[in-house]
């Protein structure tokens, strides 16, 4: 089995581009992709930021793995915030997409819980704290059940020649203190946070 067992929303008879980034979470997700779906191809966005060359490289590494078509596009943020750096690989990813094709991403159940944190510190109202879907129709996240640490076992299980990103340890943004100082902090008043 190349991917997880139990996902969040079922790829089958779907066309689907992988958003493969060279990290562990991505590799599962285009793993799960070549094992499940229809037919499936991934697309690897290039910030050109310190430690994009790397991540480019792994990213074709697991392509090669998985015999997984690759295209590489490369972008240029406007500006170096976590906001801009997001808005500009998802305007890249979307638009690489074909007719009848849908976005599978690699988020996780961490993924959502640190999103729901950064809208409530950004004060979003109700609807705006509202989680992340499995399937909005577009964009498919299908480890979405499952925490970071499971769906890492399963990149280093499988030997895919994924690398870690530096950019999120990089504590000047937001989404990366919720990461390291913040979830952690709750978690030690409730250890059942992210599921939570």
């Amino acid at each position: 089995m190349a991917g997880p067992g139990r996902l969040s929303v079922d790829l089958a008879g779907r066309s689907v581009v992988v958003a493969l980034s060279g990290g562990a979470d991505s590799a599962v997700a285009a793993a799960t992709a070549v094992e499940r779906a229809m037919s499936a191809r991934a697309v690897h966005v290039h910030h050109g930021f310190a430690g994009s060359d790397d991540l480019a490289a792994a990213a074709r590494l697991v392509a090669s793995q998985l015999d997984l078509p690759l295209t590489v596009i490369e972008v240029a943020p406007d500006g170096v915030s976590e906001t801009a750096a997001r808005q500009v690989r998802r305007t890249a990813l979307l638009g690489s997409l074909g007719p009848d094709e849908v976005l599978v991403t690699g988020h996780t159940a961490d993924d959502q819980a640190e999103t729901v944190l950064h809208r409530i510190i950004r004060g979003s109202g109700p609807e705006g704290v509202a989680a992340m879907s499995a399937d909005d129709g577009t964009i498919l996240r299908p480890l979405l059940d499952l925490r970071r640490d499971e769906v890492r076992a399963i990149a280093v299980s499988r030997g895919f020649g994924f690398v870690d990103d530096p950019e999120n340890d990089e504590r000047r943004h937001l989404r990366n203190r919720i990461r390291h100082e913040h979830l952690p902090g709750l978690a030690e008043e409730n250890p059942s946070i992210v599921p939570a």
